[in-house]
C-alpha cells in the first residue's frame, strides 16, 4: 500500500509541537514529502529534524507536489487561500483554527 504523502504550509508552533508528532506516530504510512515556513534558516531546520524530503518559502511548492494531505498551519489571514488551493489540487486538508 502506498504511503500518503503530507505537506505542511506554515509550521509554525501548533505543526511543529502538535501536528507533526503526531503525524510522525504513522510514519509507515505517511511519508513527509514537503513543508513550507517563511523563515528559510528555521525551515533548513524543521526539514531535517522531521525526515521531509523537500522544503520551500513558498507555498505554492506544497500545492505543486500534489500531497494526498496538506496541513495549513499558517496565520488565519492566508487559511483560505491556502486551504481552497489544496483542496482543489485534489488534497484532503486540516486547517487549524
Amino acid at each position: 500500500m502506498a504511503k500518503l504523502r503530507l505537506g505542511v504550509i506554515g509550521a509554525g508552533s501548533w505543526t511543529l509541537g502538535s501536528h507533526l508528532p503526531n503525524l510522525a506516530k504513522y510514519r509507515d504510512e505517511v511519508e513527509f514529502v514537503i513543508v513550507n515556513r517563511r523563515n528559510p534558516d528555521l525551515l533548513g531546520k524543521i526539514k531535517d529534524d522531521w525526515g521531509f524530503a523537500k522544503a520551500s518559502t513558498d507555498w505554492h511548492d506544497v500545492i505543486a507536489e500534489r500531497p494526498d494531505i496538506v496541513v495549513v498551519g499558517s496565520p488565519p489571514g492566508y487559511h483560505h487561500d491556502q486551504s481552497k488551493a489544496a483542496l482543489e489540487a485534489g488534497a484532503d486538508v486540516m486547517c487549524e483554527k
